[in-house]
């Protein structure tokens, strides 16, 4: 779910080892207390192990949500620059990813919270099938969420998920701050409407995917 929600697979074919170091280590960091609070009796030391895993979900929460944001605004600068292209962005593939991201991560942070909420009940005194019962439904709940969404449909049998399009490698990649694909985000509305664009047909050649760099500010803070 962490390399998920850098957009592994819909928006990068690849991660930079550092994204996949961080996101083993922060889904290390929300599982393995969760673990050891199944299979042991900690007794007293149980409500450390505890705190522990609180600070690992809040963490790995916190992950989830930085790297989704990051990777929203990726998507949304890249239509802001297909639009720029006099291309409507609402017809092309990059249109469907960032539905199909959004979509994902709702069900992520959701699944997230349920199993908090799991994870709370844990020092109630309730019976080991309890637990495990709801444990199975938080997970049958989101399985069912992401298969309905991933089903075949018969319009998509040919070239079922392929994420990468036909992008122009001939073109540089634009870069943005953090501060101006915020920006971008936060305008997507104006990004997704226009008027006299032409729609995307399957083939044509996109711009590339934006670059994030440091802006001054950040340049400054690293010095």
């Amino acid at each position: 779910m962490a390399m998920a929600s850098k957009g592994w697979c819909i928006i990068y074919e690849k991660l930079p080892t550092i994204d996949i170091v961080k996101s083993l280590f922060y889904s290390l960091l929300f599982a393995i207390p969760q673990v050891l609070l199944d299979n042991f009796d900690f007794g007293f030391i149980r409500f450390v192990v505890f705190g522990i895993e609180m600070a690992g979900m809040i963490n790995y929460y916190w992950y989830l949500c930085e790297a989704s944001l990051h990777a929203l605004r990726i998507i949304v600068g890249h239509l802001y620059v297909i639009k720029e292209k006099n291309i409507n962005p609402k017809s092309t593939p990059i249109y469907r990813n960032l539905i199909i991201f959004a979509f994902i991560m709702i069900g992520v942070l959701i699944y997230i919270v349920l199993v908090s909420f799991s994870v709370l009940i844990q020092l109630a005194d309730i019976p080991y099938w309890v637990d495990s019962f709801i444990n199975d439904l938080i997970t049958s709940i989101f399985l069912i969420f992401i298969g309905f969404h991933f089903r075949l449909k018969s319009s998509l049998k040919n070239g079922y998920m392929v994420m990468i399009e036909n992008v122009n490698e001939n073109e540089e990649p634009q870069e943005f701050t953090k501060e101006q694909l915020t920006e971008i985000f936060n305008n997507y509305k104006e990004v997704l409407n226009g008027t006299n664009l032409n729609d995307y047909s399957a083939g044509d050649i996109l711009p590339p995917q934006p670059i994030e760099i440091k802006g001054e500010n950040e340049k400054k803070g690293c010095c």
